[in-house]
């Protein structure tokens, strides 16, 4: 027996008598229902700016990301025990953005510019999905917020 074949034999061993605790398999289910089927993650870009630099708040976060020729810019400005988003799909056009976190999700139409903004979240994680009118929908990876 290989060493290969002997640890595919200890994990089988292994999975049926140490069955996946039960909040282990719930957390997993509740995480699928987040995918967003044929939707495109986007890459984050190299920061361009310095935190703070967009609206001159200090502790701004700025974060672009890009996939299928659109770029998602967000920023995260923490308000006390609250985060507020300010995004902007680009190019423009006419445009649905949700923003999702553990807890909620907010739908926003774009401005004609490729604008939209949340504000009061709860500190934690959140993902922007922005679906254009045609074409596949752009979700950014999920990002963790701060106060």
């Amino acid at each position: 027996m290989t060493p290969e074949e002997g640890l595919l034999a200890a994990l089988r061993i292994a999975v049926g008598t140490d069955p996946v605790p039960e909040h282990v398999r719930e957390s997993a289910e509740a995480a699928f229902a987040f995918h967003i089927p044929g939707a495109v993650l986007a890459e984050p870009l190299p920061r361009c700016r310095t935190a703070g630099a967009s609206r001159g708040d200090p502790g701004s976060q700025l974060m672009r990301f890009e996939a299928a020729g659109s770029v998602i810019e967000v920023e995260l400005t923490p308000h006390g025990d609250r985060v507020d988003l300010a995004g902007r799909l680009t190019p423009a056009g006419p445009a649905e953005a949700e923003i999702r976190t553990t807890e909620t999700t907010l739908r926003r139409t774009l401005t004609p510019t490729g604008q939209f903004a949340a504000t009061g979240l709860s500190p934690g994680w959140l993902s922007v999905v922005c679906h254009p009118p045609t074409g596949t929908p752009i979700t950014t990876p999920w990002i963790r917020t701060r106060r």
